[in-house]
């Protein structure tokens, strides 16, 4: 399946750093390790640093995005400081998979807050997230049982 193996090439590129330094340092060999055929490893081999840095930069986006929406108040409290320190998170940790993925996610940067405390963050900016973690919890764990209660009302 040439397709499926060009996919998940291109997705190693764009979710993994070992993955992007394995490519800079020998696309060809990059390319081979996904059993490519000669014209997909030719069009993976054109993929520019310029673009692959753009797309990484669009899914970190995304995913700091979703971790606002998850963590409305810290969010807004922290501003652009939130931002940064979900961004550094999130260069270093994949996205975790399954079909609460982008929740999974925010817990994991409000755990890795609270295990790392880093030094941009204030004190009370980490004890903000703490706080926002424990309401992260209550919110969606009332929401599943409101869900599941208007299923058993039907």
């Amino acid at each position: 399946m040439p397709l499926a193996d060009l996919q998940r090439a291109l997705a190693q590129l764009y979710t993994r750093e070992d993955a992007r330094a394995f490519f800079r340092t020998d696309p060809a060999a990059f390319a081979w390790s996904f059993t490519l055929d000669a014209a997909d490893r030719e069009q993976l081999a054109r993929v520019g640093e310029t673009r692959l840095h753009a797309y990484v930069d669009s899914l970190d986006r995304k995913r700091a995005n979703a971790a606002a929406r998850l963590l409305p108040r810290a969010s807004s409290a922290l501003g652009p400081a939130f931002r940064r320190a979900f961004l550094r998170f999130a260069r270093g940790t994949p996205l975790p998979g399954g079909r609460n993925r982008y929740r999974a996610d925010a817990r994991a940067f409000l755990r890795h807050v609270a295990e790392t405390r880093p030094a941009d963050l204030a004190p009370e900016e980490v004890a903000l997230l703490a706080r926002e973690a424990r309401g992260l919890r209550r919110r969606f764990s009332g929401m599943s049982l409101a869900w599941i209660g208007s299923i058993l009302r039907r």
